[in-house]
């Protein structure tokens, strides 16, 4: 039975939606380069047209491959030595030269905090390798903190 429960994979104007390890390989490269702390590497596996990153800052909605980059750059110099673990969940599609993914990653902090995260990502095969066009990244908080947190982030 496919992952959907009834035994078979999304189907989309006629298009058939395949599970794919290689978008799946390509998300593994992207926690990779990330853990490395090398710019260089994070440079490696963005596509090279144009990019979006939502990451879990209000202010962090950053538009265009260079501010990805740069943007990877702050967040090393931040939180140095910040690796990401991927989770239990890392499912990926494709159909054709584009696909997705999501996990529940962890995101593991030089003094040991693991904050759990959850992503998803859109991917484009470019030149046989898999790039990430797009990734969301959020910190999931329970439906019953949320007054607590907005009294927290918002007065």
């Amino acid at each position: 039975m496919g992952r959907y429960g009834h035994g078979a994979y999304p189907r989309y104007g006629g298009c058939r939606v395949q599970p794919s390890d290689d978008v799946r390989n390509g998300m593994l490269r992207f926690y990779e380069a990330f853990s490395s702390g090398d710019p260089g590497a994070i440079d490696a596996v963005v596509t090279r047209g144009d990019a979006v990153v939502i990451g879990t800052d209000a202010r962090q909605w950053t538009v265009g491959r260079e501010s990805w980059v740069q943007g990877y750059r702050e967040a090393i110099e931040l939180f140095p030595n910040i690796t990401v673990r991927s989770g239990h969940d890392l499912v990926a599609y494709a159909e054709g030269s584009l696909g997705w993914a999501t996990d529940r990653p962890t995101f593991l902090l030089a003094d040991g905090l693991a904050l759990p995260a959850r992503t998803s990502a859109v991917l484009r095969q470019e030149d046989g390798t898999w790039k990430l066009v797009h990734l969301h990244v959020s910190f999931g908080v329970p439906d019953d903190k949320l007054d607590e947190l907005a009294s927290v982030l918002f007065s």
